[in-house]
């Protein structure tokens, strides 16, 4: 188990720099900005498209309109729901942005302590290396033939 721990520690050691991790994240970030920027864009052309309806009321009162006010009513119960779903969809974008925010700085924050358990685990007393033992394994299981599945709190993927 011991000799598992140290190889998959010494792959985090050989990692890339954090500055990549980063990278990825902030790329991650920046496609959820760029999405919740567009669905702000179209909520405001719709404000504008419901506005532009609602002076068309007026012409229709005074009879200056080529539409008719049940055609214009319609236009407006349509458009007033569009702006209802893109403001719930705004929000959600919304919620997106800052998980994915506070998800890159979860991500820094881990990858410098496993660094630093990378670092600290050979030269550690048997009591260190347990509590990084448990911190790191997330559960062992024991087949036939004494193989071990270990499954890890860690995604190695992104080492």
């Amino acid at each position: 188990m011991e000799q598992i721990i140290r190889i998959q520690l010494s792959q985090i050691q050989k990692a890339p720099p954090q500055a990549l991790l980063a990278k990825q994240r902030s790329r991650e970030v920046d496609l959820a900005k760029m999405k919740a920027k567009r669905l702000h864009d179209e909520y405001e052309q719709k404000q504008r498209t419901y506005q532009d309806l609602r002076a068309e009321t007026l012409k229709v009162i005074q009879g200056n309109s080529r539409f008719s006010a049940d055609l214009l009513n319609s236009l407006m119960d349509e458009t007033a729901a569009q702006l209802k779903e893109l403001e719930s969809q705004m929000q959600a974008a919304e919620l997106e942005v800052r998980e994915a925010v506070s998800g890159t700085e979860q991500v820094q924050k881990e990858y410098s302590q496993l660094m630093n358990w990378a670092e600290l685990y050979d030269n550690c007393s048997l009591e260190a290396k347990k509590m990084i033992v448990v911190q790191f394994v997330k559960a062992v299981r024991v087949k036939r033939g004494y193989e071990l599945d270990i499954e890890f709190n860690v995604s190695f993927e992104e080492f």
